[in-house]
């Protein structure tokens, strides 16, 4: 009767290293796509910093001195700086003051001030609103309703200080802009619409330098 066929221990088979290069071939993934990943970052980090490098910083024009302007057909007088423009006269109730020259008066347009005379009748021709109103911030607040500019993007109007006529006050933002808008009553009961924009992160310095020191040096000429 033969012996059964027990495997010695030289017959045991060796164990293989099946796993070894498996987990060699995920070290290897993750150590490129660990690199990939740190170089796209370096590249977004230094494509940031040369972009910050090349935006300048926005200025404005020193003040410069402030020189009297006559509009005789409008019956008016005011201070304008001395290298911006003289007022550009777009109709028969309307001018425009900006550095340039330029009337354009849309949001993309350079700081400007756009004044409308007697505006009361030019504005009810297109709109309806009340324009018995004698308090310059009721009368203000009816024609901004008007002009669909009410609600979040500008407050109630409040009394403009500084000029020598009752005038009010309304502030506001409109797509990257701040805006003021003033309504002023004239001796001769004429209202004087005046609009001022700039860029809001300009518009502070504008309104100091600029845009108060002319309003507030509007006078009506005498006949």
């Amino acid at each position: 009767m033969s012996e059964p066929n027990i495997p010695s221990a030289e017959m045991t088979p060796e164990p293989t290293e099946s796993g070894k290069p498996f987990r060699r071939e995920w070290l290897i993934i993750l150590a490129i796509f660990t690199a990939v990943t740190l170089g796209i970052m370096l590249a977004i980090e230094e494509f940031g910093r040369r972009s910050l490098a090349v935006v300048p910083t926005r200025t404005i024009p020193p003040p410069a001195e402030l020189r009297e302007v006559r509009l005789e057909q409008f019956g008016l007088s005011l201070l304008v700086p001395s290298n911006w423009s003289a007022p550009i006269v777009r109709d028969a109730h309307s001018f425009v003051i900006s550095a340039d020259g330029s009337a354009d008066t849309r949001t993309t347009a350079a700081p400007f001030l756009f004044v409308v005379v007697d505006a009361l009748p030019v504005f009810s021709r297109q709109l309806n609103f009340r324009t018995d109103l004698r308090e310059p911030t009721a009368q203000l607040d009816a024609l901004v309703e008007a002009l669909n500019r009410n609600g979040p993007r500008f407050k109630k109007s409040s009394v403009f200080s500084g000029s020598p006529y009752p005038a009010a006050i309304v502030r506001g933002f409109e797509r990257g802009n701040q805006l003021t808008i003033i309504l002023m009553r004239l001796p001769d009961e004429r209202w004087l619409y005046i609009g001022a924009q700039a860029e809001a992160q300009l518009f502070r310095a504008y309104e100091s330098s600029v845009f108060l020191p002319v309003v507030n040096s509007i006078r009506l000429l005498q006949p």
